[in-house]
């Protein structure tokens, strides 16, 4: 079964600014066959390849705006999810994994609670088009 990853980077002004920005968070869907590709497939590898889909989802938007750093990172499987609940992916990687940016600091996110309060992937709305 794959597995689901909700990836968050916060924004970070590049002059040192404390003051809190907003963050992208990304739902990522690593599948078996790409799991199966590793080795020894242990949560850091995994957290690895689902930082770098998320990177790689938020790509385009990044580097429109130069003068902020996304230098940290979170992330952590979500259980019981289904892709599906999200709709079209935003990115598709060529080994088939897939990223839904369900927040950006820099464009429209989805209606819904603030993802900090969804608790459970299927509380998400499927993606806006």
């Amino acid at each position: 079964m794959s597995q689901i990853y909700r990836v968050e980077v916060p924004a970070r002004e590049r002059s040192g600014s404390s003051e809190s920005l907003p963050r992208f968070v990304v739902m990522v869907e690593i599948p078996d066959l790409v799991i199966s590709e590793f080795e020894n497939p242990g949560s850091p590898e995994l957290q690895l390849k689902a930082l770098g889909t998320a990177m790689n989802a938020t790509w385009n938007q990044r580097v429109k705006y130069r003068n902020f750093q996304f230098s940290s990172w979170s992330s952590s499987v979500v259980e019981d999810a289904n892709p599906a609940d999200y709709g079209a992916a935003s990115y598709r990687a060529g080994d088939g994994s897939s990223a839904w940016i369900v927040e950006s600091p820099f464009g429209p996110r989805h209606a819904c609670l603030p993802i900090a309060a969804c608790q459970n992937a299927r509380e998400l709305p499927p993606a806006m088009v």
